[in-house]
């Protein structure tokens, strides 16, 4: 029990400097041996954090394996605060995976049972996580008062990572507000706040953020340096979905500064590479727009009307209908405008 319970402490020394690779080995080594002793609470304790390992890095098939068994373990031993962990750890990987039905299910069961077992201060993870998946809906209001709950007790809680994203998360609905100012300050201080605590995975969304609304506004050099900082933090942190988008970032910004065949080129090579339908939209997508060619925009719209049922992000809805505005008809011949 000693080496196992000292693989653990090793491991999760590593988790919490983000070196989620490396922690991942020792949790694996002190699962196996809590395996062999049948010792039931700390083979879920090492399934729950190689699920969130896994959630880190990108690599949400794979969590989903191990948050599915922490929250049978958990529910089998009748630990119903555990099991609404498990619960929202498990709604963080069906949205990583795209899947928002399976994901709202979770998170909502997630919160009923914080509620449930009276633990309004910890709720936050399923608040957290609602707010982020109703902004990706497009719901506003909803995700407003998620997240407008969640960042109190988050900060009440002492759980920085949390509130830092929560401000994020808020930043972004600015965005989708057209509030563009008050999104990049949001963003900024989700950014700052990570870096006080030197965590590179949390500030990399709004790194990345930021610099995408940076491009739409015409501030090319300051997209241009976030660009960079995202790319070289997304090969640090070994995470392939920052790296996709950092490079996506780049070819939209090799356009808009005249390189438009080098961009073209760019896109093509990641269009072959998209390992995930997501990453095919965003490249594809990103072909249409700025070469203009009717056989990007059909792909596109081929892959958005797919994807759409059951990742129906309001950016994708907004595609569809710029397509349709294009002239462009669906797999089914529909006339342009019908969703």
């Amino acid at each position: 029990f000693a080496e196992a319970r000292s693989l653990g402490q090793t491991a999760l020394a590593y988790h919490l400097q983000e070196m989620y690779e490396t922690a991942l080995a020792y949790y694996f080594k002190a699962l196996s041996l809590y395996e062999e002793m049948d010792n039931r609470a700390y083979i879920t304790n090492a399934s729950n954090n190689i699920g969130e390992c896994y959630c880190r890095l990108g690599r949400y098939a794979e969590a989903l394996i191990y948050t599915e068994r922490t929250l049978a373990l958990n529910r089998q031993y009748g630990q119903s605060a555990y099991e609404a962990d498990a619960l929202a750890n498990l709604g963080e990987a069906h949205f990583g995976l795209g899947d928002f039905v399976e994901a709202q299910r979770c998170l909502e069961d997630s919160l009923r049972l914080y509620r449930q077992v009276d633990m309004p201060m910890i709720e936050y993870r399923a608040r957290y996580w609602l707010g982020k998946l109703s902004a990706e809906l497009g719901d506003a209001a909803a995700a407003q008062m998620h997240l407008d709950l969640a960042l109190p007790l988050a900060e009440e809680a002492s759980d920085w990572s949390a509130a830092a994203a929560s401000v994020g998360e808020l930043g972004y609905l600015h965005e989708r507000g057209k509030a563009y100012d008050l999104a990049l300050e949001h963003y900024d201080q989700a950014r700052d706040r990570f870096r006080q605590h030197r965590s590179k995975y949390g500030a990399l969304p709004y790194v990345l953020r930021k610099g995408s609304l940076l491009l739409e506004l015409d501030r090319l050099d300051e997209t241009r340096s976030l660009r960079i900082q995202a790319e070289s933090m997304a090969q640090a942190l070994g995470h392939n979905d920052f790296l996709f988008e950092s490079r996506i970032l780049g070819a939209k910004l090799d356009a808009a500064g005249g390189e438009r065949e080098a961009a073209l080129r760019a896109l093509a090579n990641l269009h072959a590479s998209a390992a995930t339908p997501a990453q095919a939209i965003e490249a594809t997508y990103a072909l249409w727009t700025i070469g203009g060619e009717t056989q990007w925009g059909e792909q596109a719209l081929a892959l958005l009307t797919r994807e759409v049922d059951r990742t129906p992000r309001a950016v994708y809805r907004d595609r569809i209908k710029a397509l349709h505005a294009a002239g462009l008809r669906g797999e089914d011949g529909g006339a342009p405008g019908d969703i």
